[in-house]
C-alpha cells in the first residue's frame, strides 16, 4: 500500500489524502486507531488481517497513562499497535523507519508495536497518554511546542537525578561509594538540585502564565 507520487492524471488524490486514505484503511483492518493486544493469537489474527507489505516497527520508548498514579495503585504494561504514517526505503524493503519529518512522497501506512503502562484493570486509552520516561516527555513537549510540559519534564528528571545524589530515595549510588565525604558532596550537590528544580517551577509558572493583552 505504498504511496506512489508519480502517479498523475486528473483527478488524483493529493499526498496528503492518499496518506489520509492508506491510514484509514490500515486502522480499519487493525480494527482501530490503536488495538490492546493480550494473547500470542490476538497478535496473529492482527497480522494475518494486513496486507503482507505493511511494514511494521516497534517504539522506540514506553507509554503511560498521564493520569496514572504508579505509586499508589497495581499496574500492568500493555502490548498495543498502533497505525501511523512510515516512510518505506527507496530499495522498498518491507522493512520501514517511521517518518520523523514533513510526510514525502515515500510515504506508507504502518503498524508500530509498542508497550503503554496502565492501571491493571484500566483500558488503554491512547489520547490519554504520555512518554513514560521524562526525557522522551521532554523531547514530545518540544515537538509539540508545550513550554509547560517541557518545564514539566526537565523538573521530572532533575528531580531523579537529586535523588540518586542525596541517597535518601534511591541509595543505591550511595552504596556504590564507600567515602563518607563523597556521600556528603553528593547530598549537598542532589540539595542544589532541588532548589533549582524549585527555581525552574517558579520560572514555568512565569513562562506559561499569559500576559495580560
Amino acid at each position: 500500500m505504498t504511496i506512489n507520487p508519480s502517479d498523475g492524471g486528473a483527478g488524483r488524490h493529493s499526498d496528503d489524502e492518499d496518506q489520509a486514505d492508506a491510514l484509514a484503511a490500515v486502522q480499519s483492518m487493525l480494527g482501530g486507531f490503536q488495538v490492546e493486544i493480550r494473547t500470542a493469537g490476538e497478535l496473529a489474527a492482527l497480522m494475518g488481517r494486513l496486507p503482507a507489505d505493511t511494514p511494521i516497527s516497534v517504539a522506540g520508548h514506553a507509554r503511560v497513562d498521564r493520569d496514572l498514579a504508579l505509586d499508589e495503585v497495581e499496574d500492568r504494561t500493555a502490548a498495543v499497535a498502533t497505525t501511523i504514517p512510515m516512510l518505506m526505503p527507496r530499495n522498498g524493503d518491507p522493512a520501514a523507519r517511521i517518518q520523523e519529518c514533513t510526510p514525502g512522497p515515500r510515504t506508507t501506512a504502518g503498524v508500530q508495536l509498542g508497550a503503554v503502562v496502565v492501571a491493571e484493570d484500566a483500558e488503554v486509552a491512547p489520547e490519554r497518554t504520555k512518554a513514560f520516561c521524562p526525557y522522551w516527555q521532554a523531547v514530545e513537549a518540544k515537538h509539540d511546542d508545550d513550554a509547560a510540559g517541557l518545564f514539566d519534564a526537565h523538573n521530572e528528571m532533575l528531580t531523579f537525578v537529586a535523588e540518586t545524589l542525596e541517597g535518601d530515595v534511591e541509595a543505591i549510588l550511595h552504596e556504590w561509594v564507600p567515602d563518607d565525604d563523597l556521600r556528603e558532596q553528593m547530598r549537598i550537590e542532589g540539595q542544589r538540585l532541588r532548589h533549582t528544580v524549585d527555581r525552574l517551577t517558579a520560572l514555568g509558572a512565569k513562562v506559561n502564565t499569559p500576559r495580560p493583552g
